[in-house]
């Protein structure tokens, strides 16, 4: 049985894991302040609901960041790919016996 999971797949789960990680925790620092405001503009006051609501916005979006990316290195992995053939051309072969 042949396996499936190659080390190009492994890097760029680890690389699209590292995205996420970072757009997390930038997210999280960025976001925290004006959204205090804001829940101080509405008038809430529960630490619960205002950790919940900040920390799902930040996950929605590094998720929507990490995807991004990984639909950005997929293009380029078939653009790459596409531009080269692995099989040769029929004048290729014919070029090549003897």
């Amino acid at each position: 049985m042949r396996s499936t999971t190659t080390v190009k797949f492994l890097a760029a789960a680890y690389a699209l894991g590292l995205i996420w990680t970072v757009a997390l925790v930038g997210g999280t620092l960025v976001l925290t302040q004006p959204m205090l405001e804001l829940y101080a503009v509405l008038g809430i006051e529960s630490a619960a609901i205002e950790t919940t609501a900040t920390m799902s916005l930040v996950v929605v979006i590094a998720t929507a960041v990490a995807v991004a990316a990984g639909f950005v290195v997929r293009a380029a992995a078939g653009h790459t790919s596409a531009g080269f053939r692995a099989e040769p051309t029929p004048e290729a072969a014919v070029s090549h016996r003897v």
